[in-house]
């Protein structure tokens, strides 16, 4: 065998080997949006849908305390729940076509609340009884609902 034959051998081995390696991670061929070329991409795994801001990351003994049922009640109650689920949609679109953007925006608005320190012009009473206000109040109906039913 000559040595431009073993050559080509191998790197006919080589592309196959690559080619399975590629196809064990889930890549496929694709073609760039932005350049037209050709290019590697990753097959789209379906996702289950989850229900929003859920407690299923949390280990079961954290997950199932009373606190933590106190704290999801709450947060189903609470007014700011509406607008982050109707913004939901827009950020993962977004984080999917701009990652470096969206997390660059989160340095820069966790620099300017560190610049700010907005914390120091409210006491921690203040800051605790806003939170809970907003959120206990509805839970006081729903439980008014409940029992009138």
């Amino acid at each position: 065998m000559s040595k431009s034959a073993r050559s080509l051998a191998s790197q006919t081995r080589l592309a196959e080997s690559r080619q399975r390696l590629l196809d064990a991670m889930g890549y496929v061929p694709m073609v760039s949006n932005i350049t037209g070329e050709p290019v590697l991409g990753r097959k789209a795994a379906p996702e289950a849908p989850r229900p929003p801001l859920s407690l299923g990351a949390l280990p079961g003994r954290v997950r199932e305390s009373a606190a933590a049922r106190w704290m999801q009640r709450w947060w189903q109650h609470h007014p700011a729940r509406d607008v982050v689920e109707l913004g939901r949609p827009y950020l993962d679109r977004y984080a999917q076509k701009h990652p470096g953007k969206l997390v660059a925006y989160a340095a820069g608005a966790g620099a300017a609340l560190w610049l700010a320190k907005p914390w120091r012009l409210l006491s921690t009473a203040a800051v605790l009884s806003l939170t809970l206000k907003a959120g206990t109040r509805s839970l006081v109906k729903a439980a008014a609902r409940r029992e009138l039913d």
